[in-house]
């Protein structure tokens, strides 16, 4: 059986090869490949396009030719792909794929191989979850800030200058 699954599963087994060579003379496959990449552009668009009005600077990979849209997470709140992906999982519901899996985890996957509805609201979601991450990052920045500008003020103010130290 393990043989059988592993010529089934790692090469084109003779059935796929007969069915392929069938579908490339096929009329009807051309149209349906023609309408299924102008759909998945359709759909990186709008994912593109969301990030780019909705999460500015957050870096990204614009996607050439797959259904993925790889984006960096170390910006919000400076954790990981990882990090990110499990919270947002546990959060909100939205499953990515942390950059782990591929060689970098500052970034995330987010497949958008599913319907533009699904898409829009794992958007939604990824998005509303992004802004507060960002938010507490911001939160975070700005009170290390006013430490930093304390104890530097601390440092500059000497109430006693001309006493030896």
């Amino acid at each position: 059986m393990a043989a059988l699954q592993s010529h089934t599963t790692t090469g084109a087994n003779h059935p796929a090869q007969f069915a392929a060579a069938v579908a490339l003379g096929d009329d009807q496959v051309e149209r349906d490949v023609a309408r299924m990449v102008a759909e998945f552009r359709k759909r990186r668009d709008v994912v593109v396009a969301r990030f780019r009005q909705e999460l500015p600077g957050v870096e990204f990979v614009e996607p050439l030719g797959a259904f993925y849209f790889f984006f960096r997470v170390d910006s919000f709140g400076g954790i990981s792909g990882t990090e990110f992906c499990t919270q947002l999982v546990t959060t909100t519901g939205v499953a990515l794929v942390p950059g782990a899996a591929f060689g970098d985890d500052r970034y995330v996957r987010l497949s958008y191989a599913a319907s533009l509805d699904s898409i829009q609201k794992a958007l939604d979601r990824i998005i509303g979850f992004a802004k507060k991450a960002r938010g507490l990052e911001l939160r975070r920045s700005l009170a290390q800030d006013l430490h930093t500008r304390r104890c530097h003020h601390t440092v500059i103010f000497d109430p006693y200058p001309n006493f030896p130290s």
